[in-house]
């Protein structure tokens, strides 16, 4: 029966659905096998979009192995590398305005400590203001390809590079800093900066409580060791391969939530339109209405090949930690893979 206590650890989506069934009672409800049936594929479907994001994270775990592989371990330093201050390697770090410009429907990004994350510059939610204030604002810090976004009040010690050309502005919570290109490559002292060893020095560095502030002067101070030029270029080619492979599965999964959401919303119209006809949902409902999304979500999971493109980046098995990353991310692909194989022959003998 579809009465009663929802059971402990069932899937989401199919907790709605009792949940649904519940408040509806017996005689408005759909039928117990529709209900069912419908809570089944979007379940896949949910778990599809999980091990994409699964996928993201063991590239992430891949990005870093990468590093300590070429380099070495940060706080161990154990192949004897110069240890240096952060404001040894730059040539200048400064903030963006203390008090905020007047903001317009478009025209220039503002971005703020919430666009940053290690790694990446996120393009959503933004403010934006006129040219005029942003000339004002460049003035004292224009950022440019090459630079690196480092956070400094909420939430801080979080670094971004910066990868595009676009005109943007930063706001006081954001340093940016210019680089020495002399001494250091840009995705390796962004990946330096986001290792825990200067991330818990970050932390130390930060002042304040209800307003945290990793000020200018104390971020200079961070403490990293600095690996010839070559090296850190090496990890720079490396690093670039595996964003390629982070930027197909952000896009993948993209679609694939867009999918998702897709199937939720017709599942539930289509129990809405038969509860107001008077009679129950049913089971073919499951085939026509649901059914012929399946083919999309298979198309988008199958144009990545993760597992292939991930083990070129690095040979697995010189370290661990590579063999490993590369291992879990062709354990994901293989199960995202299962599961299109199941949905994909199920369709077929559904629907021909």
């Amino acid at each position: 029966a579809m009465t009663g206590r929802v059971a402990e650890g069932e899937p989401m989506l199919r907790r709605s659905y009792r949940k649904l069934v519940e408040t509806r009672g017996a005689d408005a409800a759909p039928t117990h096998t529709t209900a069912e049936r419908i809570a089944e594929v979007l379940d896949r479907a949910e778990a599809l979009v999980d091990k994409r994001r699964a996928a993201l994270g063991e590239l992430t775990a891949l990005r870093q192995a990468a590093f300590t592989q070429l380099c070495g371990d940060p706080a161990k330093n154990e192949r004897g590398w110069p240890r240096v201050r952060l404001g040894e390697v730059i040539l200048s770090a400064a903030d963006g305005p203390h008090v905020s410009p007047p903001y317009t429907d478009d025209g220039i990004p503002f971005l703020s400590t919430r666009h940053v994350r290690p790694g990446e510059i996120l393009w959503t939610d933004l403010k934006w203001i006129g040219p005029a204030a942003a000339e004002v604002l460049w003035r004292r810090c224009r950022p440019q390809r090459g630079d690196i976004l480092y956070s400094k009040g909420g939430t801080t010690g979080i670094a971004a590079a910066v990868d595009t050309d676009a005109q943007f502005a930063i706001w006081v919570h954001l340093a940016l800093l210019k680089l020495d290109r002399q001494l250091v490559e840009p995705l390796w002292l962004e990946e330096m900066l986001n290792s825990p060893f200067c991330h818990a020095q970050a932390q130390r560095l930060t002042r304040g409580i209800a307003n945290r502030d990793l000020g200018l002067t104390r971020m200079v101070q961070i403490s990293l060791f600095l690996p010839p030029l070559a090296m850190q270029r090496e990890f720079a080619r490396r690093r670039a391969a595996i964003d390629v492979l982070q930027a197909a599965q952000r896009a993948s999964l993209a679609e694939l939530a867009a999918l998702f959401a897709a199937l939720q919303q017709r599942a539930v119209v289509t129990i809405r339109r038969d509860d107001r006809e008077g009679r129950g949902a049913r089971a073919e409902v499951d085939g026509r209405q649901v059914g012929p999304h399946l083919p999309g979500i298979v198309a988008a999971v199958a144009r990545v090949a993760l597992a292939e493109l991930a083990v070129r980046v690095v040979t697995p098995g010189v370290d661990p930690a590579i063999g490993g990353a590369c291992q879990r991310v062709k354990f994901t692909t293989g199960h995202i893979r299962h599961d299109l194989a199941a949905q994909s022959t199920a369709h077929h003998h559904r629907h021909g």
